[in-house]
Formats: structure tokens, sequence, C-alpha cells
């Protein structure tokens, strides 16, 4: 499922974006430093993100979490991530919403504008 708005393309991960996934992190690895747990250096290479893309989509068939890798339309470089994750179903419906933004995309725009590109 596509989330698509003016400037940009929200798509579920998986494990065809372990790759941009991998090469996300890293570029960013300084910026997201303040906010992300301390991991392992090997945390964030390709060999590691294959499996948890994997567990990203059962999570997504089991409408436990959904991940949301984000690109400007037209390219397929991940800029952001979204995640609704701890999903509950019922008569109360919740989540936990999580996001990080590309160093660059979020010097350039306030992370309200950012959904709005």
């Amino acid at each position: 499922m596509a989330i698509r708005t003016k400037r940009t393309i929200f798509t579920l991960v998986g494990l065809e974006d372990a790759n941009e996934l991998s090469s996300y992190y890293l570029r960013n690895a300084n910026h997201l430093h303040p906010w992300e747990p301390v991991q392992s250096d090997d945390y964030n290479t390709l060999t590691d993100w294959k499996p948890r893309a994997n567990i990203f989509t059962c999570e997504s068939a089991q409408g436990r979490a959904y991940r949301y890798g984000v690109r400007l339309k037209n390219e397929n470089t991940i800029i952001a991530i979204v995640n609704f994750t701890n999903v509950v179903h019922g008569v109360f419906q919740a989540c936990h919403l999580g996001f990080s933004l590309e160093k660059n995309i979020k010097e350039k725009a306030s992370c309200s504008r950012f959904y709005l590109l």
C-alpha cells in the first residue's frame, strides 16, 4: 500500500528496500545519533538489514506494525522513515508513531511542512 502526496511516495518497506534502508541509516548515523539507540557497528550493514526488512514485511501482514520508506516522486533514495508500531485493533485503535528525516531534508523544511510535500 502506497501513500502519495504532491511530492512524495510512502511505501511499506520490505526485503527489496534493505539496501536503501542500510544506506539511509549509514548516511544519517551522526544526524540521528541523539534519537536512535546505541547499536553495534554492523547494525546498519546490508547483511543485518535483510532479515530486519523481512520481519517488517511479516509485521505489516499481521497488522502489528507498518513501516514506510519515504521517497521523492521518481527517485529511489529513501529520504525519511515513518513507523506505526504497537498497533492496537478493535474498539480502541492506537499505535506509536516514530519518524526520522534525512539530514538534508530536515534542514530544508520543518517536520509539519514535510508531511504536506
